[in-house]
């Protein structure tokens, strides 16, 4: 069903590996299979009947998905000129998200709760990486679990981390009476609407095959009798089975780079920096989805999907 014929993989006509970062970095916010990283990392146990979703699209890889998660990631000194803030470190003069764990291995004490128990989601698969695997030490400390999984994933957490910030730094600035949690939910509130229009404008209308394009204008449904909140189900988990838009290999710094090499591996964005980075990953053709098309290092998760349904 899912290896590609002696040929390789088709490529997409149409899109570029944006795409399916994209895809990924919007899904992994509300479709959220509940699994689990083995001991130390997490529990072991596994309810692939279940989602750990909180069914909306509110931003949750950058700013967690639950009021704790969002607190060990706020950078709440309120000192004038950091009101509102999300913590950030700067590397080669550019932000980032702190890194998750400490030279020991262990997930920093600012990152967990006053027992020693981690509030954040661990990065899922953390727990195949080896004792001492370089990955570990460039993990970053983000909302949610899957955000690590590739750094095209961890590119549009970071380019989202810069715009909370410069925001934030904007509304303090015009707004200095304000305190440092209405500075920080103002902006939450404009980074959810600006990328919910990226998501319906941008991302449906590229799917989007009809004569007409989608805005994103809620205001006909505010008292429609058909309006209801969002339900991700399981099934919906299903549908996006996108795997087939991965190559086996890309193309970067004018070096082929093996797609399994990439996960939960954030160096190629740190040491290249997120503006080459968005360049690399768009200079990239995805492949085609559809069956007979799978790379080989994600024939597993296209199994996994079957037992899954």
């Amino acid at each position: 069903l899912f290896r590609p014929r002696p040929g390789g993989q088709r490529v997409c006509p149409k899109s570029t590996m944006l795409f399916p970062a994209f895809a990924q970095y919007l899904t992994d916010g509300f479709l959220r299979t509940n699994m689990q990283n083995d001991p130390p990392w997490g529990t072991g146990v596994e309810d692939r009947r279940k989602t750990t979703t909180n069914h909306e699209i509110d931003q949750s890889p950058l700013y967690g998905r639950t009021p704790e998660q969002t607190l060990v990631l706020r950078d709440m000194s309120g000192v004038a000129g950091k009101k509102g803030r999300l913590k950030s470190q700067m590397i080669n003069g550019e932000e980032f998200s702190p890194f998750l764990l400490d030279a020991n291995g262990k997930v920093k004490a600012e990152f967990c709760d006053a027992s020693g128990k981690p509030v954040l989601d661990m990065p899922l698969g953390i727990d195949r990486l080896p004792a001492g695997a370089p990955q570990l030490a460039m993990l970053f400390a983000v909302g949610g679990d899957r955000v690590n999984a590739t750094p095209q994933v961890s590119m549009m957490n970071t380019l989202w981390l810069r715009e909370h910030n410069r925001l934030a730094a904007m509304l303090e600035g015009k707004n200095p009476g304000w305190d440092t949690d209405r500075v920080f939910e103002t902006a939450r509130n404009i980074i959810i609407v600006m990328f919910i229009k990226m998501v319906v404008e941008d991302y449906i209308n590229h799917i989007n095959t009809s004569v007409f394009k989608f805005r994103a204008d809620p205001r006909v449904a505010w008292k429609a009798d058909w309006n209801r909140p969002n339900w991700m189900t399981t099934e919906f988990s299903l549908l996006y089975r996108w795997h087939s838009l991965i190559p086996e290999a890309l193309q970067w710094g004018g070096q082929a780079q093996n797609g399994g090499s990439l996960l939960l591996n954030n160096k190629l964005l740190v040491d290249a920096g997120l503006a080459t980075a968005f360049a690399e990953i768009s200079g990239n053709n995805a492949t085609q989805l559809g069956l007979q098309n799978s790379a080989s290092f994600l024939v597993r998760a296209e199994e996994n999907a079957i037992k899954q349904a």
